[in-house]
C-alpha cells in the first residue's frame, strides 16, 4: 500500500557485471504498467565484481553508463530502487525463537549473530534483513543480506554524485524474486513451491511452504554450463535431504539467461516427474503488466530492474 504522497511512477536500476538495465513502471489500481525499459552495456575494465574489495575501477566510465541509462528513461530521475550484483553480498536465513519489539533491537540481535559468523568487525558490514514470518515451530525467520560497507557504499555514493537517491538497495536475486513474489505466495498457500532464479553468473534457490520462506541457497556459477547444472543438482539434493517431509510440488523458474528446457529436464530427473513447472512468460503476460509490451522473452532479463522499482512501493 502506498504512503500518502508516494509517487506512482517508479524507477529501478539493475547493475550487472556487463550492463546497466533500467525500468520505469506505473502503479495502477489493478497492477503495473511498464512505461520504459532498456539496457546500456558497461565498457570493459569499468567494474570488477568482488565481495571484499571495491568494484568500480573506472568511475568516469561508470558514471557515463549510468547517465546513458537514465537517458533511456527520459532523464529527470531522482529516486530509484537499486539492484546490485548477487556476487558482492552474502544472504542466508536466520531463525529466532523470539524477536525484540523494536527495529533497533532486532538490528542489534542480527548484527551480533552475524559477527559470530564472519571474520570482519560488524562496523565494516552493511546488514539488512527482512522478516519472513513464523514457521510451524513458532520461530521467526529473517532473510539476512550482508555486504562490506565500503563495497555497497561505492555504488550508493556513485549514484548520489549523479543526483540519484537509491532508496532501497537489494541484490538482484532478491529484486528478481520481488518481481514474481505475489504469484509465488498465492501458489505457496496450497503447495510447497520452489523458485529458481538464473543469472549470467549466479543462481538462487528459494523454497516456500505455506507462504513462508523455508530454504535459500545462492552460489556463483561455475566455469562451464555442466558445472552450473551440477551445482543446482547439489543444491536440490541438499534441500531434499534436509526437508524430506516437504516435497516440492511446484517449480517456478525465473531466468534472465535461458536454460529453461535443460533445467526442466534436470529437475524432473531429481524430483517427482509430475511436478508442475510454471511458465513465467504466461504469468507476466496475464497477471503482472497492463502494457503494450509484446516481447516477453526479452522482458525476462529485466525482471530484477522491474523488481527494484516495485520495491519502492512497499
Amino acid at each position: 500500500m502506498f504512503k500518502l504522497g508516494s509517487p506512482k511512477i517508479l524507477t529501478g536500476l539493475d547493475i550487472t557485471r556487463t550492463s546497466v538495465k533500467v525500468a520505469q513502471i506505473e502503479k495502477l489500481k489493478n497492477g503495473w504498467k511498464l512505461l520504459r525499459y532498456g539496457s546500456i552495456p558497461i565498457p570493459e575494465n569499468t567494474i570488477k565484481l568482488s565481495y571484499k574489495s571495491k568494484n568500480i575501477i573506472n568511475m568516469e566510465l561508470f558514471h557515463q553508463t549510468i547517465r546513458e541509462s537514465m537517458e533511456l528513461l527520459g532523464g529527470g530521475v531522482s529516486i530509484a530502487g537499486l539492484s546490485i550484483p548477487n556476487e558482492i553480498v552474502k544472504s542466508s536465513i536466520h531463525k529466532y525463537e523470539e524477536l525484540p519489539k523494536s527495529k533497533t533491537e532486532i538490528k542489534k540481535m542480527v548484527e551480533w549473530d552475524v559477527e559470530k559468523l564472519l571474520p570482519f568487525p560488524v562496523e565494516n558490514m552493511k546488514i539488512s534483513y527482512h522478516i519472513m514470518g513464523k514457521n510451524q515451530a513458532g520461530e521467526s525467520a529473517l532473510f539476512v543480506t550482508i555486504g562490506i560497507q565500503d563495497v555497497i557504499n561505492e555504488y550508493e555514493l556513485s549514484l548520489k554524485e549523479l543526483k540519484i537517491d537509491a532508496k532501497i538497495i537489494r541484490p538482484s536475486g532478491v529484486t528478481q524474486l520481488n518481481f514474481y513474489i505475489n504469484n509465488i505466495n498465492k501458489l505457496a498457500q496450497t503447495a510447497c513451491v520452489a523458485y529458481i532464479g538464473l543469472f549470467d553468473n549466479f543462481f538462487t534457490l528459494f523454497v516456500f511452504d505455506d507462504a513462508q520462506l523455508i530454504y535459500y541457497y545462492g552460489v556463483k556459477k561455475g566455469f562451464s554450463d555442466i558445472h552450473f547444472f551440477q551445482t543446482i543438482d547439489i543444491a536440490m539434493l541438499h534441500y531434499l535431504s534436509k526437508n524430506s517431509d516437504k516435497q516440492i510440488e511446484k517449480f517456478f523458474i525465473g531466468s534472465q539467461v535461458g536454460y529453461h528446457q535443460e533445467l526442466e529436464a534436470m529437475l524432473r530427473s531429481i524430483i517427482n516427474k509430475k511436478v508442475h513447472i510454471i511458465d513465467e512468460k504466461q504469468i507476466i503476460k496475464e497477471t503482472i503488466f497492463h502494457s503494450e509490451v509484446e516481447d516477453f522473452e526479452n522482458l525476462l532479463s529485466y525482471s530484477s530492474a522491474i523488481g527494484a522499482a516495485q520495491s519502492l512501493a512497499v
